[in-house]
């Protein structure tokens, strides 16, 4: 692979959860495959702290994702990404960032 690096953005409704998990899980396999290309970064609709169910769920899986921040989407999020995957439909139907993007669900 060439230098460019490949910035994948994971979007669900409220970055405490889900998202956090996937970005945790994509971090972690990049890390185990040597992806030192990909970033990765998540963000949610709305805001809501990272959830402790996942925070411990995660950690028994040997993925630590403790350090990670809840964000919320700003506008310019989408336009530096090379792929935008939306975790869920809500996050589909409500988050008019999207509106002008081709996005591929995965729930």
């Amino acid at each position: 692979m060439s230098n460019k690096t490949f910035h994948l953005l994971l979007l669900c409704t409220d970055n405490s959860c889900r998202s956090q998990m996937e970005e945790g899980w994509a971090r972690e396999l990049a890390s185990q495959n040597g992806y030192d290309w990909l970033e990765v970064e998540s963000a949610g609709i709305e805001r809501h702290g990272k959830n402790p169910r996942a925070i411990t769920v995660m950690k028994e899986a040997m993925v630590n994702i403790s350090n990670q921040e809840s964000t919320k989407l700003a506008n310019e999020m989408p336009d530096r990404a090379d792929l935008v995957v939306t975790i869920c439909g809500h996050t589909d139907e409500h988050c008019p960032v999207l509106l002008l993007l081709v996005c591929l669900p995965v729930y």
